[in-house]
C-alpha cells in the first residue's frame, strides 16, 4: 500500500477498512504514513478515532504522533482514555500514544504503568501486535527508543522486560536512564526496577 495515497483517501474522507487498518497500525508501515500527516488533517483523522469500529480507532490514534501539539489534540485523547467503554486494546493503543507528550504528571505516568502490572500477560500480548512478533522485540524497542521522548523510555523498557529480555533492560536503565535529571524519568526507573525489571 501507497502511503501518501493513504493520507490522500484519508483527506477525502475514505477510511481503510478495519483488516486494512490493522496492518497499516504497524511498524514500519505507520511510519510512513505519519510522514505525510498535515496539522490540517486532524479534521480528517478525527472522524477515524470516533469510528464505530475499534481497528479503525486504533489506526486513528496511531496517525496522530506527528501533529499530537496541535491544539484541542492532547485533551481529546486524554478524555477519550477516561472512557470506560474502551476495549483493553485501545487503552494500549492511546497509552502508546500518550506518552509521546512530555509534560504528562507522574501519576498519570503511574497509572500508564499500573495498566501494564495489573495486566502483564494481556497487556504484552497487545502489545506484540505493533512489534511484529516476539523475535522482533529487541529491534523494535531500540528503534522506538531513538526516536521517542525520554519520558516514554520507560514503556518499551517495560516491554523488554516482558518478553524475557530483563537484562537488556536492566542496561537501559542503568545506562543514563535513571540518572537523567527529569523527576519524572528517574521516578519511572525507579517505579520499574522495584516493579518489574528486579
Amino acid at each position: 500500500m501507497n502511503a501518501e495515497q493513504i493520507v490522500n483517501d484519508i483527506r477525502n474522507d475514505i477510511v481503510p477498512s478495519p483488516e486494512q487498518c490493522v496492518e497499516l497500525n504497524r511498524l514500519s508501515l505507520i511510519d510512513e504514513i505519519r510522514q505525510f500527516i498535515i496539522p490540517q488533517d486532524w479534521v480528517h483523522i478525527r472522524k477515524i478515532c470516533d469510528s464505530d469500529n475499534k481497528d479503525q480507532r486504533e489506526l486513528g490514534f496511531g496517525l496522530l504522533k506527528t501533529i499530537l501539539h496541535e491544539h484541542g489534540i492532547k485533551e481529546y485523547l486524554t478524555a477519550y482514555y477516561s472512557r470506560l467503554d474502551l476495549t483493553f486494546r485501545e487503552y494500549v493503543a492511546l497509552q502508546f500514544t500518550l506518552l509521546n507528550y512530555n509534560d504528562l504528571d507522574l501519576s498519570t505516568h503511574k497509572a500508564l504503568l499500573n495498566l501494564i502490572l495489573e495486566n502483564r500477560v494481556k497487556w504484552y500480548q497487545h502489545a506484540l501486535e505493533w512489534t511484529g512478533g516476539e523475535t522482533k522485540v529487541l529491534e523494535y524497542c531500540d528503534q522506538r527508543l531513538k526516536g521517542s521522548p525520554k519520558t516514554k523510555h520507560w514503556i518499551y523498557i517495560a516491554l523488554l522486560a516482558l518478553a524475557g529480555h530483563k537484562d537488556e533492560a536492566k542496561k537501559r536503565i542503568n545506562s543514563d536512564y535513571i540518572r537523567d535529571n527529569d523527576p519524572v524519568v528517574k521516578a519511572m526507573a525507579e517505579e520499574l526496577t522495584a516493579k518489574l525489571i528486579s
